[in-house]
């Protein structure tokens, strides 16, 4: 009977530390923090090789890990391509300042072959 009861508290103790495990990640995940097994071990107080030899924490970890990877990775990307955006955008801004200035010219053109034209016309 006692060994039944040591056990079950075992077994009892093992669930409350993945619970606790499971938490965390969940926690460090929802504020973005950076999630490893160390600080993991440090917030929780749990061993290294609790993370390394419960499965399901283990491939939890791994899960969280992959996601925040990815994240990152996607974070890097769009910051590429907004910097490339931005050099677009310049480049354009810079056409449109050419643009209008030329079309100031050409009006200017314009207004003095207009006046000329006045001019023929009214000598006739």
């Amino acid at each position: 009977m006692k060994a039944n009861k040591i056990i079950e508290m075992s077994q009892e103790k093992s669930r409350q530390k993945v619970k606790l495990a499971m938490e965390e990640i969940q926690r460090m995940r929802n504020e973005g923090e950076r999630i490893t097994v160390s600080g993991l071990c440090k917030r929780t107080g749990l061993s290294n090789s609790f993370f390394y030899r419960n499965e399901k924490i283990k491939e939890e970890v791994h899960k969280a890990v992959d996601i925040q990877n990815q994240s990152y990775k996607m974070n890097i990307d769009e910051a590429e391509l907004l910097d490339g955006y931005k050099e677009k955008l310049l480049a354009m801004r810079i056409e449109i300042i050419k643009l209008k200035a030329e079309n100031q010219k050409l009006e200017s053109e314009l207004d003095t072959l207009r006046r000329q034209q006045k001019g023929v016309s009214d000598v006739k």
